[in-house]
């Protein structure tokens, strides 16, 4: 195994959790997807994305939907692997026809801005539509950018859903529906006007799931 002798004694190695790295080596599905994570993001290792993906990779011929989203998210930046928007598209499609909520949200994204797919909006709003059912916060918010002139009630709770589990692009949202309110959702105004108030001066980026885009 090539990533097995890479990890001779003096590479770099998760150090702090020793058993993550030797369940994948024997084949933990689990494990394995936990060291691309930790890879991807330098925690307790070096940073290297193209170790990542070579783990990830591993987690994937084992049919693992976390895996496959991340792996999708290196190929879409060309990170540790060659850009790759048509392979990217593949992989976030295997692990939301899963049921994966953030890849079903990424499915939806690719529809929408034609990342290694054709345009197709109709489909976006259906994959947004199924990651909104399970209160994934991007794909609430996703969705409720289509709806909020047809639905505008619809898409004010979505935002809102959004907007409490931290998403800040969600947030503001809510802040223009509050100066803007629309007849019909006056609870929901209200209840966004409390919700905007509480969170002012704390928007300083957007808060999207770690492992989505």
């Amino acid at each position: 195994d090539q990533l097995a002798l890479r990890a001779s004694p003096g590479s770099n190695l998760p150090v702090e959790q020793p058993g993550i790295w030797v369940n994948a080596v024997l084949g933990n599905v689990a494990s394995q997807c936990q060291l691309g994570q930790l890879y991807q993001h330098g925690e307790g290792v070096r940073q290297d994305s193209a170790m990542a993906a070579q783990w990830y990779q591993k987690a994937v011929d084992q049919n693992d939907s976390c895996a496959q989203n991340n792996l999708a998210m290196l190929y879409e930046s060309g990170r540790g692997v060659g850009k790759d928007l048509v392979k990217a598209h593949q992989l976030y499609k295997l692990a939301a026809e899963q049921g994966l909520a953030v890849a079903q949200t990424n499915v939806g994204i690719s529809y929408e801005e034609g990342l290694g797919i054709a345009k197709d909006g109709r489909q976006a709003a259906q994959w947004y539509e199924r990651a909104a059912k399970q209160g994934e916060a991007n794909g609430e918010y996703r969705y409720a950018r289509l709806l909020q002139d047809a639905a505008p009630e619809l898409a004010a709770k979505l935002y809102r859903s959004a907007a409490e589990k931290g998403h800040v692009r969600a947030q503001r949202a809510l802040g223009h529906a509050v100066r803007m309110p629309v007849r019909g959702v006056e609870e929901t105004r209200i209840a966004a006007e409390q919700l905007v108030t509480a969170v002012a001066g704390e928007c300083h980026g957007d808060m999207l799931p770690r492992q989505a885009r």
